[in-house]
């Protein structure tokens, strides 16, 4: 940044401007964050049922245990068709099986009166699915359910004839498909046991494929019937009742029942941790609701099993720290037994546990704790939009010699882009000027240090051999100063993106941060650009023809080698780089840096980064020593490492899920950390050096004396 320049005074202003309109966002979600601090702990009813029968267990007692030690609530699933023959409901048969127990049937010389008129008269559909119902009380009901949630034309009902046994046949003509997703009601006997051991009911619909505006109603009347106590629905299908592209207005009902009786809306994080889980309808209802959502973090069974019961517990408290998950969706450790303890004791053990780790985190069990629903205006991110203008100003102001009156003309075009982004694109304008920062600010930091030190591929080319721009400089201070660049520059940027995706929807995660990959490699790239760049003068036009020829200069050298070697290196790192970005990178994390992890995340709650702290800043502080110390050739590459601290800052804040207090306390952890870490890198380099200068100095003194 020059002297003197007003462009670069004007650009200060837009970043400053950009970041004052960013704190009222930040202090709203911080205010949201704050507020919501209960946790919801769901128990999956049809898999501790299953528990208690593996171990002998009173099924009522078993709750009532694990209620003692901090459970909440209970997960009620609506019955599907394989239930009712659990429960003793009915019996469930498809029409060719029903012809079989017919002739087995009539070959015992007890033939059944009702399914032997139906079959001689041709009712009786090979492909259909069948109910016998045991007793009126569950026909009458069972009947009003499917007719609800299938609609007339795929359901009937054969009653018997006078004098004929039995209570009548249920038909369902529907595929195997519509089988498994559709429910058959509620069964009243799980929601008194809900009641009885003190646990508040979560209602599980299934899904409605024929049903009708009045079938939603009879479905949530039923609801507020059996549990006028339950606050949450959680479905439990892939589509949502009512949800028919044919017919919008029984989906409408379903919005209008939800808004009408307050419930909250409970949806399950995805297994990949990005979004949830889809349900066609899902999104639709959350926006009616005005996002009235509670996030829900649920492990299958074969995760269950699979955990040691002290990780699953850990990875339940690290989804409500740092994803904002207040239900947690439990079952039971069906296999592991603690060395003294029955399984069902092993499981109220671990359940404890992790009540008092989420105590321990200032979260308390109880009923969701939600998230004031607020949203940031257009006008607003478009200010905030003006940081990166200000931003790519200052970057083009170091790093080629354009006039003042062309930056301002593209300071002038990138505000009026900024305002006119957001307010004729919101949800992708919000998007490109959060990448947009998301890259301009590591590289705005890389680029400054490169200035401050004088490196370039210009100044190196053109300098007497062994000149040092940064003799005498005081290491300390230079040390000082790159940290607070690297750090400050990049957590400004992390700041403006959080603040440019800060509302409800990027806060449940609804949308998320886009083009996290490009944030990462495109700084290192541009920095790498900058250094060809700096320090040159003349028309940008000549610039860049001097740029484009030494460049193909030095394509055209003889490669040797150890270039090769290198060049090979420097792909590993940059691919390792960019795939361990991920939830899912392609090369395994080792078990010693998981154990490093997880004792970092006890120590210190929020876990800084491994390649803020191992990487960045080491390699940081050992650019300074380069820097000081002459060696200048090792400056660009040693700066492109630690520059993957920068762009890891900004990802940080732009996992919108994470409480930003949250990502500001990783981001301590990772600087005082990776500062000690560097102080140690850069004592060895030192010592390094005046060994090896030392060393020179002898072989000097040696051939001096043996020529003379």
């Amino acid at each position: 940044m020059g002297k003197g320049r007003w462009i670069d005074a004007l650009a200060l202003g837009l970043i400053a401007l950009g970041l004052l309109a960013a704190v009222p966002v930040l202090g709203q979600r911080w205010q949201a964050e704050g507020a919501s601090r209960q946790v919801d702990l769901v128990l999956d009813l049809p898999s501790y049922r299953a528990l208690a029968r593996q171990e002998g267990y009173p099924v009522e007692r078993l709750l009532s245990e694990l209620k003692a030690a901090g459970a909440t609530s209970l997960a009620i699933p609506e019955m599907d068709l394989e239930a009712l023959g659990v429960k003793g409901l009915a019996a469930v048969r498809r029409g060719t099986e029903l012809r079989q127990d017919l002739a087995a049937m009539a070959a015992a010389g007890r033939p059944d009166p009702l399914l032997s008129r139906l079959a001689a008269s041709g009712l009786l559909d090979d492909g259909a699915t069948y109910l016998l119902p045991t007793s009126p009380a569950a026909r009458d009901r069972l009947y009003q359910a499917l007719l609800d949630r299938l609609g007339p034309e795929r359901v009937r009902l054969l009653p018997p004839e006078p004098g004929e046994p039995g209570v009548g046949v249920i038909e369902l003509s529907v595929t195997p498909e519509l089988l498994e997703i559709v429910g058959a009601g509620f069964d009243p006997a799980d929601f008194e046991l809900a009641r009885r051991v003190g646990l508040r009911p979560v209602p599980r619909p299934r899904a409605m494929p024929g049903g009708t505006d009045e079938g939603v109603r009879n479905l949530f009347r039923e609801i507020e019937t059996l549990a006028p106590e339950a606050r949450v629905i959680l479905f439990g299908a892939r589509v949502l009742p009512g949800w028919r592209p044919d017919r919008p207005e029984v989906f409408a009902a379903t919005i209008a029942e939800m808004e009408r009786r307050g419930y909250t809306l409970g949806m399950v994080e995805a297994p990949g941790q990005l979004g949830f889980t889809q349900a066609a309808g899902q999104e639709v209802l959350a926006a009616a609701l005005d996002y009235r959502v509670a996030r829900v973090y649920s492990m299958t069974q074969k995760e269950f099993d699979k955990y040691l019961p002290q990780d699953g517990v850990e990875k339940m408290t690290r989804a409500v720290l740092e994803r904002n998950i207040r239900m947690l969706y439990l079952r039971p450790l069906r296999v592991w037994q603690d060395p003294g303890l029955t399984v069902v004791e092993t499981n109220v053990k671990y359940l404890r546990l992790l009540v008092e780790r989420l105590r321990d985190l200032g979260f308390a069990p109880g009923e969701p704790g939600l998230f004031t629903a607020f949203h940031t205006p257009w006008w607003q991110r478009g200010l905030i939009g003006l940081a990166p203008v200000g931003g790519g100003v200052l970057w083009l102001g170091m790093t080629w010699p354009f006039r003042q009156r062309f930056l301002l003309l593209l300071a002038l075009l990138g505000a009026l882009g900024s305002f006119g982004l957001v307010y004729v694109a919101p949800r992708t304008g919000a998007q490109a000027l959060a990448l947009a920062t998301a890259v301009i600010f590591p590289t705005l930091a890389g680029t400054r240090l490169l200035v401050r030190w004088r490196a370039s591929a210009r100044y190196d080319v053109l300098s007497p051999g062994g000149a040092n721009p940064l003799a005498g400089r005081s290491l300390w201070r230079e040390g000082l100063m790159a940290f607070a660049t690297l750090a400050g520059i990049s957590l400004t940027g992390g700041l403006l993106v959080a603040g440019m995706l800060g509302d409800i929807r990027y806060l449940l995660e609804f949308d998320f941060f886009r083009g996290v990959k490009l944030s990462l490699v495109a700084p290192l790239g541009l920095v790498a650009f900058s250094y060809l760049t700096l320090d040159r003068t003349g028309h940008p036009l000549q610039v860049a023809r001097q740029v484009l020829l030494e460049v193909w200069d030095l394509l055209g050298q003889a490669v040797r080698f150890r270039h090769v070697i290198l060049g090979f290196l420097g792909l590993v790192a940059i691919f390792y780089y960019v795939q361990r970005s991920g939830n899912f990178p392609v090369v395994p994390i080792s078990s010693l840096e998981l154990e490093m992890r997880a004792a970092l995340e006890r120590l210190l709650v929020a876990r800084p980064r491994t390649k803020e702290f191992a990487v960045a800043y080491p390699a940081l502080a050992l650019a300074v020593v380069a820097a000081v110390q002459g060696y200048r050739g090792w400056i660009l590459p040693l700066l492109l490492a630690a520059m993957t601290g920068g762009s890891s800052i900004v990802n940080t804040f732009s996992h919108l899920r994470t409480p930003w207090a949250i990502s500001l306390l990783r981001t301590v952890h990772g600087f005082w950390l990776g500062g000690l870490i560097g102080l140690v890198a850069a004592g060895a380099a030192l010592m390094l050096l005046r060994w090896l200068e030392a060393g020179g100095e002898a072989e000097a003194g040696r051939k001096g004396s043996s020529r003379s």
